[in-house]
């Protein structure tokens, strides 16, 4: 197969005028910014540049590529990055490790125009997802009402561009999306100018185990994770460190990891224990922060025209 990268530009597209009013001032994110300290600013910008290096940034601004076969059918495709995305949160997508790994993939992927938008009123946007966001480098942030959630992406399809919506599948967000004209236009197919509609389901149950009594601090457990229910077990925080029972260590480990919890944050020496275990997502305390969403792959992100013929 012989691809090529080429210069085509992306459509042209724009966030709606009406929307420019509504985006956060910086004057909101340095507040949250000031809340807190070096190190929870420092634990962020790790994460962040971890997600850097899972996902490198896209250099071309479109690709081609040609296949030949031998029965003489030509395949011809050309792929690019949607024209806009947006990031739509509410309830545990608060939590920054969860946003970052749903925002990171759209701002490494080649998409010109990401804007994140949170269900709800400006002030109850939590200061670490602003803080988050702002560290990664996205300040295009609104917070919206239904209507006006509605609003935006109706106006948004208008002019033929193709965008890539990805939503906290969340209650509230659900009756919003469920209105009929946003039914029409998000679960319609493939049409250009269609949203293509990414649900991103918070995790059902979060397992923490530890090993020792100093693993898994509260702070930054608070801050990567805030909001969402975590059931810890093992050796409790702040409990004097006894001398270990290897066979009992075992045997609660094995009770803890029966319980089928859909993502665990493990020390990194139950990290091989936990792989074998039915959590879709296994989170190691060296990489706190490191989230990943099964499923969202960098071709969601993607439009591709594909086209046959003849060999000549």
């Amino acid at each position: 197969m012989d691809a090529e990268e080429t210069a085509a530009g992306q459509d042209s597209w724009r966030l709606p005028d009406w929307l420019e009013d509504r985006l956060l001032p910086d004057s909101r994110f340095a507040k949250a910014y000031g809340r807190f300290g070096d190190d929870s600013r420092a634990l962020l910008k790790r994460t962040i540049a971890a997600h850097y290096a899972l996902h490198a940034p896209s250099q071309s601004r479109s690709e081609s590529s040609v296949v030949t076969l031998r029965s003489g059918l030509l395949q011809q495709r050309a792929t690019r990055p949607a024209d806009y995305a947006i990031l739509l949160l509410d309830g545990p997508l608060d939590a920054p490790a969860l946003a970052l790994a749903a925002l990171m993939p759209l701002l490494t992927s080649g998409i010109n125009e990401v804007l994140v938008v949170r269900l709800g009123s400006a002030a109850s946007i939590p200061d670490s997802l602003l803080t988050a966001c702002e560290l990664a480098g996205q300040e295009r942030f609104a917070a919206l009402g239904p209507a006006q959630v509605e609003r935006l992406l109706v106006d948004c399809s208008h002019g033929g561009a193709d965008g890539v919506l990805l939503y906290a599948a969340t209650d509230a967000v659900r009756r919003v999306l469920d209105r009929p004209a946003l039914r029409r236009l998000l679960f319609s197919g493939s049409a250009r100018g269609a949203v293509r509609a990414v649900p991103l389901a918070p995790p059902a149950s979060v397992g923490l185990w530890r090993d020792g009594s100093g693993q898994f601090p509260a702070e930054p457990l608070a801050l990567l994770y805030a909001g969402l229910p975590i059931a810890a077990a093992g050796q409790a925080p702040g409990t004097r460190s006894a001398k270990v029972d290897v066979a009992k260590a075992d045997a609660a480990w094995s009770a803890f990891a029966a319980q089928g919890h859909e993502v665990l944050l493990v020390p990194d020496g139950r990290l091989d224990a936990a792989l074998n275990t039915t959590a879709r997502v296994v989170v190691a305390e060296s990489q706190l922060g490191l989230w990943h969403w099964p499923g969202l792959t960098p071709n969601l992100f993607m439009q591709s025209t594909v086209a046959f013929s003849s060999a000549r």
